[in-house]
């Protein structure tokens, strides 16, 4: 997974750090007692300059067996097996050298400690760090002052690893994780999983061409795979390559809208080919692809444009309505040096970006965050970090958006959730608990998606996909409208336009709370449905959660009307109430965006009661919502008021269905 990051975190691959000759950190160790182990220590330093690991590694390897107590040739494979993240086996070599020389190296005491916890030895990890705190000539070994506020910084930061890894190791928290089912895992790397809001498609990055048991290193091509979820056999179908999207060059970390019609991910240049037939912008930039409903593949990617840069972005989320992205940017920090942080840009109403500015709040380290996922409940995020206390590696943790807009405390999921391995791109299902990740715990370097139940408290809100169709209800056409899911205090939820090819919509709604369900288009008149938790809907609501429903909405016409069913008045008077009025707010935006027309408002009433009462009240409803939409500003001289009390029933007055119905407002188009 390392290769992983360092590809679509840095947008470079894997580049061999300067070569460090272990002998020449300015300490004189003792001379080896074996020629030969010499000999076999200056044949490794070489080849680990020229590149040629596999010698290094082989000539260090026999310098040790020649001479055990060889210190120089310790910590040179220990360089060589951090350079490839054999975490176990740089513990082991430097726990050898420092146990030949205490004294040696001390620079290297807080590279000792993180290839302990790297590795997964927790105690001894802590134990060294406690010997290491009472040596000052350990722990405080630059002299400039900016190197030393970065040494004690780093060595601070080691502390919490550790300390946090030996709790949560002490209690693990409930969550079993085994292997996705079906055919999707192989002996090459997959890893960035996408899902679409209904849970049924699964879009994954594969390293293609890279062989099972690789030595670490990035290497292969990069493919987009699809994969459908079956019911009947309760697994994941093969995945097939998106051929719709992949290019020569590479394609990695995708991210889906609900619907999944809108494909962002990120692509990089390379140095003979630069983008191939994209464009770009810096060394790893954004892309869209857009579904075409009509051909049933993808059309042709383009540069997202803002928020890329010159540098790279990379790793971006979707909100399930489309309108929030998340990503990874590349940054040099105020010491010098680089990192990587989450940023977020809006959609804004011309289809365009507005300016990238860095996530607020609490993620953001000054370590590496990465992979962020939002949850479609639109408050919760997912994401990896190597800056905020964990396991070892990049772990896995989890955020909640805050009423001012910013992102709250930050929770690490825990062991075993989190390993001394790499866990990445964490997606949680609609459900909120069900949770596909990327992890190389099995092997090594070859990661592969896995599932697991998140326990509770980790879990996101459980949201579910309503997916509907609008159209002409005359000429049955398509329509491309706005389509609103709002919380009862009229707070937007979710949002998006329908597919102008063939009207379809899919948006998230939260399970928690009622809802307001709203579609709009000038030249039609509105659409509004009322839902609550419990499943009961207000009559002329839509259909239930996990339903599909189809709008046709009428077009605006002289003569023709429609009733109000959802304006909320004081029991017997009208007294419109204070909380928020869907009907009257939707129809105030369609007067406001169809200028040209004037509505006459007639207010009905059931026949409960005296009639010359009922007459009375209709009026003053209509007038009531009359005032509102003046305050709303639309122009008086566009509203007349009427009132019928009971005396044009649309239902059977007998019946509590039959009443509720017939008190209604009812808006006339006049011209």
């Amino acid at each position: 997974m390392k290769r992983i990051r360092f590809r679509w975190g840095r947008g470079v691959g894997v580049v061999l750090a300067c070569a460090m000759v272990w002998a020449a950190v300015g300490q004189t160790q003792p001379a080896p007692k074996s020629k030969k182990a010499r000999r076999a220590y200056e044949a490794a330093t070489l080849a680990y300059m020229q590149q040629d690991l596999a010698t290094a590694r082989a000539q260090a390897g026999e310098a040790v067996r020649r001479d055990s107590t060889y210190f120089d040739a310790w910590m040179l494979l220990a360089q060589l097996a951090r350079e490839e993240e054999r975490w176990d086996e740089a513990a082991e070599a430097m726990s050898r050298g420092y146990d030949q020389d205490p004294a040696g190296y001390p620079a290297g005491r807080v590279q000792w400690i993180e290839a302990l916890h790297r590795s997964g030895r927790y105690d001894e990890a802590a134990a060294a760090l406690a010997e290491a705190r009472l040596r000052p000539e350990w722990t405080q070994t630059r002299r400039k002052p900016e190197e030393a506020a970065r040494e004690a910084a780093r060595w601070e930061q080691l502390g919490r690893h550790v300390e946090f890894a030996q709790r949560a190791l002490a209690a693990p928290v409930d969550a079993a994780a085994a292997p996705l089912p079906g055919e999707v895992n192989t002996p090459e790397p997959e890893y960035h999983p996408a899902l679409t809001l209904d849970g049924g498609t699964l879009i994954f990055t594969r390293l293609v061409g890279y062989p099972a048991g690789g030595n670490g290193r990035f290497s292969g091509q990069e493919d987009f795979y699809r994969s459908r979820w079956s019911q009947e056999t309760r697994s994941w179908q093969r995945a097939q390559p998106m051929h719709d999207i992949n290019s020569g060059g590479n394609e990695g970390a995708p991210a889906l809208r609900g619907d999944g019609r809108r494909l962002i991910f990120t692509a990089c240049e390379t140095p003979l080919e630069g983008y191939g037939e994209r464009t770009g912008l810096g060394s790893c930039d954004l892309f869209e692809a857009r579904w075409n409903a009509q051909q049933g593949r993808f059309e042709p990617a383009v540069n997202l444009g803002l928020p890329n840069t010159r540098g790279w972005e990379s790793q971006p989320t979707l909100s399930a309505d489309g309108r929030t992205l998340v990503f990874v940017r590349g940054n040099r920090r105020a010491d010098g040096t680089r990192g990587q942080d989450l940023f977020v840009t809006h959609l804004l109403p011309d289809g365009s970006w507005s300016e990238a500015v860095p996530l607020p709040g609490a993620v953001n380290t000054d370590g590496n965050e990465e992979n962020p996922v939002l949850h479609a409940d639109g408050k919760t995020l997912y994401f990896a970090s190597d800056g905020h206390p964990g396991m070892g590696g990049m772990d896995l943790f989890m955020s909640r958006l805050q009423p001012d807009g910013s992102w709250g405390d930050v929770t690490n999921l825990g062991f075993p959730i989190n390993t001394q391995a790499h866990e990445n791109s964490l997606v949680v299902g609609s459900d909120g608990r069900l949770a596909l990740f990327a992890t190389d715990r099995e092997r090594p370097g070859d990661s592969d998606l896995w599932s697991m139940q998140l326990p509770e408290w980790a879990g996101a809100s459980e949201v579910v996909a309503w997916t509907g169709r609008v159209f002409d209800a005359e000429t049955l056409a398509p329509v491309e409208a706005q389509v609103w899911v709002l919380q009862p205090d009229g707070e937007v939820f979710a949002q998006m336009r329908s597919d102008a090819a063939d009207g379809r919509f899919v948006l998230p709604m939260s399970q928690a709370s009622g809802w307001i369900f709203q579609v709009e288009e000038p030249g039609y008149a509105f659409y509004s449905a009322r839902h609550s938790p419990g499943g009961g809907e207000e009559p002329g609501a839509g259909p239930g959660a996990d339903s599909e429903v189809a709008i046709g909405l009428r077009p605006l016409r002289p003569g023709m009307s429609f009733a109000l069913r959802d304006v909320r008045f004081a029991t017997a008077s009208a007294q419109l109430e204070t909380d928020y009025q869907p009907e009257l707010v939707g129809l105030a935006r369609m007067l406001a965006e169809n200028p040209g027309i004037r509505v006459r408002l007639v207010g009905h009433t059931d026949a409960t009661g005296n009639a010359r009462e009922n007459r009375v009240l209709s009026e003053a409803r209509a007038a009531a919502v009359r005032s509102f939409l003046i305050g709303q500003g639309i122009d008086p001289a566009r509203l007349e008021s009427a009132g019928r009390g009971a005396d044009e029933p649309v239902a059977d007055n007998g019946t509590a269905e039959g009443r509720a119905a017939n008190r209604r407002t009812e808006v006339v188009i006049l011209d």
